[in-house]
């Protein structure tokens, strides 16, 4: 239970039914829902089943002053079993007579699929969809790995849903007109894109070391926010990330004078760092300046986020919230 003194705030472990129970107790539970009121007490926040229904993000007051959610009618109907004898007892006394519960309030297996689907799809837009599936996506399993997978007491996701949710992200990252960049990048090293799809879309379990070499094409073909996101998202490859570390390092040494590669270059090697539990980021050489100044902070001795005007250096890659420059460590000067 999240809160006993409330009605149906539950959090199931096992799976949905695949058909409800339409009993006298599911229909006393979608009359009162029907005569309910919005609570006075504002938003509580969205919560997802394990099943991945969702209620909407406002509690609700019955006629009989109870306060529940909106997935009360989904718990009597697909999760019966777990639904505290106590609390079933207090829907048997309802007195507000029984109701068919629709569709959108049993949230039933297929109801949610469908909607996580859509998701997908929308996400995606038409063009990413069709060129995805044409190189290996199963958007059904993938939608059905999507659906549900929300652990208890907010511990995340299940595995499963977690793979999935990875390999959704990688996809929504890429921007249609970038796709050539990666087909290029995967026919040159993986044979062509269909064969790479097997192992790199398949859900469950889609190969993270086969993205690699895709990542680092659209690093070095894209600019601004996509070349930064596709830096970003190496992270999602885990330890199979780290076969990207020598490639990074040249980029650094190569496009020394960019700031802004370098900042996106150095998020990527953050990521990397971490992985395998050391610093890379002191491996970024200093911009061209003068003999024995700084050239990376112009002598300031400040961290970019700095001399950016950020108004915290708490989540800077490069100094670590210390404010100071990576390259000098605040000292405006350069080693000898």
């Amino acid at each position: 239970m999240i809160w006993d003194e409330g009605l149906l705030y539950i959090e199931p472990a096992q799976p949905a039914s695949t058909e409800p129970v339409l009993d006298h107790l599911t229909r006393k539970m979608a009359a009162a829902f029907r005569k309910a009121r919005l609570s006075e007490w504002g938003s509580c926040g969205v919560h997802e089943c394990v099943c991945g229904a969702h209620s909407t993000s406002r509690d609700y007051r019955l006629p009989n002053g109870e306060v529940t959610n909106s997935l009360c009618v989904h718990y009597v109907a697909h999760h019966r079993s777990e639904v505290p004898a106590g609390q079933l007892a207090r829907i048997e006394a309802f007195t507000f007579g029984e109701a068919e519960p629709p569709a959108e309030q049993l949230q039933g297996p297929e109801v949610v699929l469908a909607r996580v689907r859509a998701r997908v799809e929308n996400w995606l837009g038409a063009n990413r969809l069709n060129t995805w599936t044409g190189w290996g996506l199963d958007v059904s399993a993938l939608s059905r790995n999507l659906r549900g997978g929300r652990l208890p007491a907010m511990q995340g996701y299940s595995p499963a849903r977690s793979d999935a949710e990875d390999l959704l992200t990688l996809l929504c990252s890429i921007q249609a007109d970038s796709l050539s960049c990666v087909e290029a990048a995967v026919e040159q090293d993986h044979g062509g894109v269909q064969q790479w799809g097997q192992q790199a879309l398949r859900i469950p379990g889609w190969d993270r070391g086969l993205w690699v070499s895709p990542l680092l094409a659209l690093i070095q073909w894209c600019k601004g926010m996509e070349r930064r996101s596709a830096a970003m998202k190496l992270r999602l490859l885990g330890r199979a990330a780290t076969a990207a570390g020598p490639a990074l390092l040249e980029l650094v040494k190569r496009e020394a004078g960019d700031r802004d590669y370098q900042y996106d270059l150095s998020l990527a090697l953050r990521d990397l760092g971490e992985v395998l539990g050391v610093s890379l980021l002191s491996q970024i050489p200093p911009r061209p300046g003068q003999v024995g100044t700084c050239g990376y902070c112009d002598g300031s001795g400040d961290c970019y986020c700095k001399r950016k005007g950020m108004a915290s250096s708490n989540q800077c890659a490069r100094c670590n919230g210390s404010g100071k420059c990576h390259i000098c460590k605040g000292t405006g000067r350069l080693s000898q």
